[in-house]
């Protein structure tokens, strides 16, 4: 959660228009708790199916990440 100063966050959901203008602070633990809960609630649905949850870091290339998930297997 990058943000420091007051920053505009906009809704990326179609018909949701509109925009805040906001401290980051002000949303940052409930904006976390809610990313953590629906990342437990992947990998929870994920392991149900008998699907290997793999959580990946989008600043590492796609090629690393590909690579050692073969290397895992």
């Amino acid at each position: 959660f990058p943000f420091e100063s007051f920053s505009q966050f906009v809704s990326m959901e179609p018909g949701n228009g509109g925009a805040l203008t906001l401290h980051p602070e002000t949303v940052r633990s409930a904006y976390l708790e809610n990313l953590r809960q629906w990342n437990d609630s992947l990998e929870c649905g994920c392991r149900s199916l008998g699907i290997r949850f793999v959580p990946v870091d989008t600043r590492t290339p796609i090629h690393e990440t590909v690579f050692s998930g073969t290397q895992t297997r």
